[in-house]
């Protein structure tokens, strides 16, 4: 299933984007125009959607939104995985909205049938194929299938500042 996918040198991952090529976000300096709710991956899959987390109006933090996106239709997802390698580790937080269909290589989160955990992904169109990719190829490759539940494009990334030290072995003696 996943041969027809691109290798991961081949592969590359856009924010908010044009479906090209994009570099790491740049912080941007415009005025914060809402706050949007900060879940994470587990808060998120509780729901079917967007919508229905503005609905709930659960108790959340929340984080503000610099992209351009319409009130009600964003939401920020804290990543508790490696799954996006470097470049959105884990800590990273990103704002996805739903208020735009996803074009090839756009970042996703989405939640797999028979999952309960969303997850971040580059969606990949082969023909008529789509796929969700992670950038670490340690995590699984996956076909967009029915019951595949998207709930958005990442619009604002922001990665993790500071990483967890690695466990120190214990000293021999």
């Amino acid at each position: 299933m996943t041969s027809d996918l691109p290798s991961a040198s081949a592969r590359v991952n856009n924010v908010a984007g044009s479906g090209e090529a994009a570099a790491a976000p740049e912080p941007r300096a415009e005025a914060i125009a809402y706050q949007v709710p900060l879940l994470t991956p587990g808060q998120l899959g509780q729901f079917d959607d967007i919508a229905s987390i503005y609905r709930a109006s659960p108790a959340a933090a929340t984080v503000p939104v610099l992209a351009p996106t319409s009130a009600g239709h964003a939401v920020a997802m804290r990543l508790e995985d490696d799954s996006m390698g470097e470049r959105l580790p884990a800590g990273s937080v990103v704002v996805i909205t739903d208020d735009r269909a996803p074009r090839d290589n756009d970042l996703v989160v989405g939640l797999p049938p028979g999952s309960n955990t969303p997850c971040l992904r580059t969606w990949v169109a082969v023909g008529e194929r789509k796929f969700v990719v992670p950038i670490d190829e340690n995590f699984p490759a996956r076909e967009v299938k029915p019951g595949f539940r998207l709930y958005g494009v990442v619009v604002e990334a922001t990665p993790a500042t500071s990483r967890p030290a690695p466990p120190q072995p214990a000293p021999a003696g």
